[in-house]
């Protein structure tokens, strides 16, 4: 099936104007940024991939990354995958486009929309008695250590 994947976005990529460049943007969540990319004509040649966020770039560097599903499905050797950390100014709670580039040559898989959320609420700290009325938040959110997360129901018990 990857190969399948990887022969489609060769022929996707050839159409554009450097058919040597083949990668993809394979996906976003709260902090990474990742994909492959490599040069078809010299495999062993690291590349250097953009990233952009609404048109401005926001990353950049070299594909440093082993991928031996890329480098089987083209016989390639070397290091084609590429992972960015999502900056701190994404978190803002508002819909952004991210496309990936090596030189002229967009990706495939590009664009995605993402949302990257905003600062989350901070509890309240100690064990301070509170009088009066308080509002507690109906909905909590739990990701697990590959960042999915679920929005779980909370109930109040008193």
């Amino acid at each position: 099936m990857k190969s399948i994947f990887l022969a489609i976005a060769f022929l996707l990529v050839s159409t554009l104007a450097n058919a040597e460049i083949v990668g993809s943007l394979d996906g976003v969540n709260l902090t990474t940024i990742w994909g492959w990319s490599a040069d078809a004509a010299n495999g062993s040649q690291i590349v250097t991939v953009s990233i952009y966020s609404d048109g401005a770039l926001i990353a950049s560097g070299p594909t440093t990354v082993l991928r031996q599903d890329v480098n089987s499905a083209w016989k390639i050797s070397g290091n084609h995958g590429f992972s960015f950390a999502v900056p701190a100014s994404l978190a803002d709670g508002k819909n952004h486009s991210i496309n990936a580039k090596v030189g002229n040559v967009t990706l495939w898989g590009s664009p995605i929309s993402a949302n990257f959320g905003g600062t989350p609420p901070q509890p309240p700290s100690g064990n301070a008695p509170v009088s009066g009325s308080i509002t507690l938040p109906k909905t909590a959110v739990w990701c697990d250590a590959q960042k999915v997360c679920t929005t779980i129901p909370l109930t109040v018990t008193q």
